[in-house]
């Protein structure tokens, strides 16, 4: 199912691609990177993006990209007792993450010079998230009753959101050719909605790293 999702976002954006006379006002970014949420594992992602410049500094798009990553770590504190000092317990809560956002966003590029130019970037849309979640339960030692830690329930339970998200990043543009140019970015991207995290929460917050490529059409 998340294969045939990213394979129809990506298809509608290429066939989308047939429509458009070739102009200099429209290009297509290609490119991967790393996606970092927090409290988590490090995954990869791939990214599709047609631009539409209304102007040499300002630019439309639309995104979308397809990313995975295993565990997010949820934290458990104990506290001082007559059995046991305080102490932090790390468990898996979620694993086996898929995230396919499309995003509408716009790019300002504020500087340029000889060698690249300095872009910021501010987008919206619509994000489906798909993993496995685990329930927990407490481990005890059963000698002195002090607790041990939080064990994972497996196997888990597949869960399905379909969220809203906004983002903000940064990057430069570095001209290969006249019509080619190589894309270094950071985007940090937050969920507006979901039943377990809100807005720049630790679960619901991501950023991610991409390097590509951008061809005028």
């Amino acid at each position: 199912m998340n294969k045939v999702l990213f394979s129809l976002f990506v298809l509608i954006i290429l066939i989308s691609t047939d429509f458009i006379h070739a102009q200099e006002q429209f290009s297509i970014q290609l490119g991967g990177g790393i996606i970092k949420p927090m409290s988590s594992t490090s995954g990869l992602s791939t990214s599709v993006q047609l631009n539409y410049s209304m102007n040499p500094n300002f630019q439309f798009y639309l995104n979308t990209s397809y990313a995975a990553w295993e565990r997010f770590y949820a934290y458990y504190h104990s506290y001082r007792s007559s059995l046991q000092n305080p102490k932090i317990f790390k468990v898996t809560a979620a694993d086996d993450h898929v995230l396919i956002p499309i995003f509408i966003g716009t790019k300002w590029n504020f500087h340029s010079n000889k060698i690249f130019t300095s872009f910021l970037n501010f987008e919206l849309g619509y994000s489906y998230l798909n993993y496995t979640g685990y329930s927990h339960n407490k481990g005890y030692d059963p000698n002195t009753d002090e607790l041990v830690g939080f064990f994972a329930n497996y196997p888990g339970k597949e869960e399905e959101e379909h969220l809203l998200g906004i983002g903000l990043g940064a990057g430069i543009l570095r001209p290969l050719s006249e019509n080619f140019k190589l894309v270094l970015a950071y985007k940090l991207n937050s969920y507006l909605n979901s039943n377990y995290y809100g807005l720049f929460s630790v679960r619901g917050t991501y950023s991610s790293f991409f390097a590509g490529f951008e061809f005028s059409l």
